[in-house]
């Protein structure tokens, strides 16, 4: 196997591609594109490639983000999915040795900070220089015979009594919505106990720039009498929809714009044909949220974050 090193400009993005099909969005060129982009510290994205007799056969996307003299490398950022993507039915020696030029790369770049979020639990069984490593999960539904219902019947009535107080749902096509949209984000962030928003508006308009024009992005919104109350970022790709970012206004829940939120989600993801919903991930420690998803019909679904610091991100806890 024969590694290499590439920017998205110099990426064969065709065969990226492919090769990431039935991978996740978050480990797309897409996403790494967004991430570098539009981090707030100055970013590229980079993808380290595994070639089998001149054939992508294993890849794994990243982002490194570069803050004074600390460099850092993500896969992928923000806590999204990445870590290793192999074409279908590849040789475990070739894996391995994918998995070895990888921790080669990190040894030579001696980066402050190391993310690994392993979606594919790709990394079970290898040693990566010495990560600790953390298990999360999220939450995904699988979609039967085309359709999906709701397996606790309250979903179903919350959705009912948001559609009879008016709730209208439709889909963001303008840039302009973005600062509305925005607004329901911080609301959203300081109702969870954040201090300060994980991501500026400048986020959100690369989002809507990259993607507006594919068919990746499915961004919803729920209005009661012209008023948005509500709106869902989601990707789709492949045979999965991700559900991103969920915000809504905390002082007009009685309109119920998550459920119906979500139920326009899925009937666009199961009008694409999508097989798998990806809720996304809970912190273990939100019993409600949790909740919520399992009441839709999501399963747990476990995997691991590898993180690495130097001594000196140690010592200045950065």
């Amino acid at each position: 196997m024969e590694g290499q090193i590439h920017s998205i400009e110099r990426l064969d993005q065709s065969a990226w591609d492919q090769l990431t099909s039935q991978a996740s969005f978050f480990q797309s060129r897409y996403w790494a594109d967004i991430c570098a982009r539009g981090m707030k510290s100055k970013s590229r994205a980079v993808f380290l490639c595994g070639y089998h007799e001149g054939e992508l056969v294993a890849g794994m996307p990243g982002v490194i983000a570069s803050k004074g003299p600390l460099r850092s490398f993500y896969s992928m950022p923000y806590g999204t999915y990445g870590g290793p993507v192999f074409k279908t039915g590849m040789d475990q020696d070739i894996c391995s040795d994918f998995l070895r030029f990888i921790s080669e790369y990190f040894r030579q770049n001696k980066f402050s900070e190391i993310q690994i979020v392993d979606s594919n639990n790709s990394l079970a069984d290898a040693r990566l220089l010495s990560f600790n490593k953390t298990e999360v999960f999220t939450h995904v539904i699988e979609i039967n015979e085309g359709e999906h219902h709701p397996p606790d019947k309250k979903i179903e009535g919350h959705i009912r009594a948001g559609t009879k107080r008016g709730t209208l749902v439709s889909p963001i096509r303008d840039r302009s919505f973005i600062n509305r949209y925005y607004k329901l984000y911080c609301l959203t962030e300081e109702k969870h106990g954040r201090r300060r928003p994980l991501y500026d508006v400048k986020f959100f308009e690369v989002v809507f720039d990259v993607l507006s024009s594919s068919s990746f992005l499915y961004w919803n919104a729920a209005e009661i009498d012209g008023e948005v109350i509500g709106s869902q970022i989601n990707f789709i790709y492949g045979n999965s929809l991700f559900n991103w970012q969920t915000v809504s206004d905390p002082a007009r829940m009685e309109f119920k714009p998550n459920q119906i939120l979500m139920e326009d989600t899925i009937a666009e993801g199961l009008r694409r044909g999508v097989k798998f919903v990806n809720l996304g991930a809970s912190p273990s420690s939100a019993g409600g949220l949790i909740d919520y998803k399992a009441r839709w019909g999501g399963r747990e679904m476990r995997y691991n974050i590898y993180t690495g610091r130097s001594r000196w991100r140690k010592l200045l806890r950065r």
